[in-house]
């Protein structure tokens, strides 16, 4: 694979977003029902943030423990609350070499891919391992 291939290339461009105003709940389902564990939240379309199962599962963590054991995830808290407003993206024409070097940090495996503040994509470490795999 030539790293510096657009990560337009291997992204998922079919993209299941959430709205920051929506519940964590329904958040919390959609990742179960598509096996995500990471949507961006948008807001009027524009990316404003990063929702990671990991939240999520620290909104349980503070409910009281018959709750918490249940893996309910309070409605009355919206996806803007628990989400990560500081959001590492690529462009939709960086390389995959510039995906790479924030994979290797650790610390994210889900990128979302942006034409300016407009989501268009996801590249994700299973894009990344699907391409190595060709």
């Amino acid at each position: 694979m030539n790293l510096d291939t657009p990560v337009r290339a291997l992204m998922t461009s079919d993209v299941l977003t959430v709205d920051k105003g929506a519940s964590l709940s329904d958040a919390w389902t959609e990742m179960l029902n598509g096996g995500f564990r990471h949507l961006p939240v948008v807001d009027g379309g524009e990316l404003v943030g990063m929702l990671a199962a990991s939240d999520l599962l620290a909104e349980v963590k503070h409910l009281p423990g018959a709750l918490r054991d249940t893996g309910f995830v309070p409605d009355d808290r919206s996806v803007g609350e628990a989400m990560s407003g500081t959001v590492v993206s690529v462009g939709v024409d960086d390389p995959v070499r510039a995906a790479l070097e924030h994979f290797a940090g650790g610390h994210l495996h889900a990128l979302p891919v942006v034409a300016g503040r407009r989501l268009v994509g996801i590249f994700t470490t299973a894009d990344l391992a699907r391409a190595l795999l060709r």
